[in-house]
């Protein structure tokens, strides 16, 4: 029984009654049994799970139905997923990658930087953060129906601008919701060059930015001035890159303290901007910072795919 367990992977407690079962009846297909047999097997309800991967419970059970021809009811298709370790799980948005972005994302994750480069990095990067918090979901009892997501077309909020870096962050600088290549050369003239060079007051090594590639960031204007002024852009920066911006992450900080705030007014949401942006810890911000080459090993084992950050 042992020798039998070992060559088949099998426990031993499967193999000695499949052993005794095959004494008493002269094979191993299980017992009668009393009740109505399953619609789905445990492991052919894993593996229609697997593979369909998304869709609600009532869509799955309609196309196993039409598939396979096996006629489920999406209760069933719950039963299984729960026997299963299955869980239902909101799929969080990526921006849409095709194989040149991908490639680029590739190019940049491979190039070679010398150590320490990321320690002289900013990342800086634009946020709308609105005072009405848009929950999907709700737990319901049986029978019981959601309140109703009451919405609005244009809701009030704020569009802020900030940057940090290993050596801290800059200021939190409100802007206009709408912003184009003069404006931002503007705005770089007397907010962030200055707030960047004060992170980084040395002639010899100066401050190496980056910023994603929206439209206005890449205008002609734009990169006309930046090729003069005492800041690098950080070169190559491959588009739809959120994952390698730990900006994004301190953003997700704030959203967090705002929501546990929940502002009711466009002042109190400023308010409770600018002291989430003060109470953000030169720790927090050094992880972030230092995750990068975890970011592009990632990059590169996604073959310039989606990755986890």
């Amino acid at each position: 029984m042992v020798e039998i367990a070992r060559e088949t992977g099998e426990g031993r407690r499967f193999v000695r009654r499949t052993l005794s079962r095959f004494r008493e009846t002269g094979g191993v297909e299980d017992r009668p049994r009393s009740g109505r047999p399953p619609k789905l097997r445990p492991g052919t309800a894993r593996r229609l799970l697997k593979k369909k991967r998304t869709g609600s419970s009532r869509r799955l059970a309609r196309e196993i139905s039409r598939e396979e021809g096996l006629d489920v009811s999406h209760q069933t298709i719950l039963r299984q997923a729960k026997k299963e370790k299955l869980r239902y799980r909101i799929r969080p948005k990526k921006p849409k990658l095709t194989p040149e972005h991908k490639e680029s994302r590739l190019h940049f994750a491979q190039a070679a930087r010398q150590r320490g480069f990321w320690k002289r990095v900013v990342a800086s990067d634009e946020k709308t953060f609105s005072i009405l918090e848009d929950v999907r979901g709700q737990w319901c009892e049986e029978g019981e129906q959601p309140v109703p997501r009451e919405t609005m077309k244009w809701p009030g909020g704020l569009k802020v601008w900030g940057g940090t870096s290993w050596e801290g962050k800059t200021h939190l600088h409100f802007l206009s919701k709408s912003m184009k290549g003069p404006d931002y050369v503007d705005f770089i003239k007397k907010k962030a060059e200055p707030d960047l060079t004060r992170l980084y007051p040395y002639p010899t090594k100066p401050p190496i930015w980056l910023q994603d590639r929206e439209g206005f960031h890449t205008a002609k204007v734009v990169q006309n001035y930046l090729q003069k002024s005492p800041i690098l852009p950080l070169e190559s920066w491959p588009s739809r890159s959120p994952d390698l911006n730990w900006q994004e992450n301190v953003w997700e900080m704030m959203e967090q303290r705002v929501r546990e705030r929940n502002p009711t007014t466009i002042r109190g949401l400023r308010d409770i901007l600018l002291e989430a942006w003060e109470n953000i810890d030169i720790r927090q911000i050094r992880n972030c910072v230092a995750s990068m080459p975890d970011r592009l090993e990632a990059v590169l084992a996604a073959r310039g795919g989606h990755t986890r950050y």
